[in-house]
């Protein structure tokens, strides 16, 4: 796996403008999957700025102080959120897909593999890599707040962990609860109060996100689980 590969990416100027500083840190713009930027210059008519032809298939964006964050295929890019230019990259992130998020200054890419990796956004180091356990796969969006990045892995069965993201530490993990496990190809929402998992079969719950522990549930038609 080459760590640091570096090439250069065609760019097109379209127009230089002044773009919104709304960050957009996951899956859905944030940490809640709310999908929300409240920048009143994202009102139509919208306009291209730039663009980039990154030769594969592209995931969603991360957005953070200034730059842009995106992975396409097995490769991670940095690029100047006002001009399109590349700052960075691209890095062969070990894995043929890749999903990233943003939290306190770190950029953190949840690979296909399972493999955790936290970059230093602004030159691309990497600062720690750790192979999460038990699981062999990824396919959905870790979510970073607070200091610590939820993500699920899955192969067996799936797995949601809870990462330090000062030094890729596991915190906690859980699988679920009994008759209610998680579904592996769904991205957790996550708040300063609750960590909130679709465990299938129209089950949900929220779990304290220092401990992992339940909440509450709410069952559905294929468990009967009380609330707490």
């Amino acid at each position: 796996m080459a760590l640091g590969l570096q090439a250069a990416v065609p760019t097109s100027i379209v127009r230089a403008a002044t773009l919104p500083t709304d960050s957009s840190v996951t899956f859905q713009t944030d940490a809640a999957h709310t999908g929300n930027q409240a920048d009143p210059q994202l009102k139509p008519p919208l306009e291209r700025q730039w663009r980039v032809d990154l030769g594969d298939t592209a995931n969603y964006p991360v957005i953070a102080d200034g730059r842009l964050f995106i992975t396409a295929g097995p490769l991670l890019y940095a690029f100047d959120l006002q001009t399109g230019m590349p700052l960075w990259g691209p890095i062969d992130i070990g894995a043929h897909n890749g999903f990233a998020t943003y939290d306190n200054g770190r950029l953190f890419v949840q690979n296909s593999y399972n493999f955790l990796r936290a970059f230093d956004p602004a030159t691309g180091r990497t600062l720690w890599l750790e192979q999460l356990p038990w699981e062999t796969s990824s396919s959905t969006a870790p979510v970073a707040l607070n200091g610590t990045i939820y993500a699920i892995g899955n192969g067996e069965g799936a797995l949601l962990y809870a990462v330090s993201e000062s030094d890729g530490a596991l915190l906690w993990l859980t699988g679920g609860c009994g008759d209610c496990p998680l579904i592996g190809d769904s991205s957790v929402a996550v708040t300063s109060t609750g960590v909130y998992v679709d465990g299938g079969c129209g089950f949900n719950y929220r779990l304290d996100p220092a401990s992992g522990n339940q909440v509450w549930g709410t069952s559905g038609p294929c468990s009967h689980l009380s609330q707490s």
